[in-house]
């Protein structure tokens, strides 16, 4: 998928603007929860909050990530909370098979 770079960067505010830096990113399953990879070497620890919501561990749940399938198709979609508004980006993303 192709996620806002902001929203791996506490210290950013505006995580879903059109125009920001997008990088590629890989979820991957774990028997404990999930990994967020990104391509710089990057990894992230991902808390189970809800049935297929995460959290980055050791941050707020200001900043969620759920899996879902729409149909057929994958999507993620990022949450970002603050007070009691909250915003949501959904990223087409695509199934990758152990061996891919």
């Amino acid at each position: 998928m192709q996620l806002p770079s902001a929203f791996l960067d506490w210290e950013q505010d505006d995580i879903f603007d059109e125009a920001g830096e997008r990088t590629t990113a890989v979820i991957t399953m774990t028997a404990d929860g999930a990994r967020l990879l990104s391509p710089c070497g990057h990894s992230f620890s991902l808390v189970r909050i809800r049935r297929d919501e995460y959290r980055l561990a050791g941050w707020s749940d200001e900043r969620t990530v759920e899996t879902t399938t729409v149909g057929r198709d994958p999507e993620v979609i990022l949450r970002q909370q603050r007070g009691r508004a909250v915003t949501e980006l959904a990223l087409p993303a695509r199934a990758l098979h152990a061996g891919s």
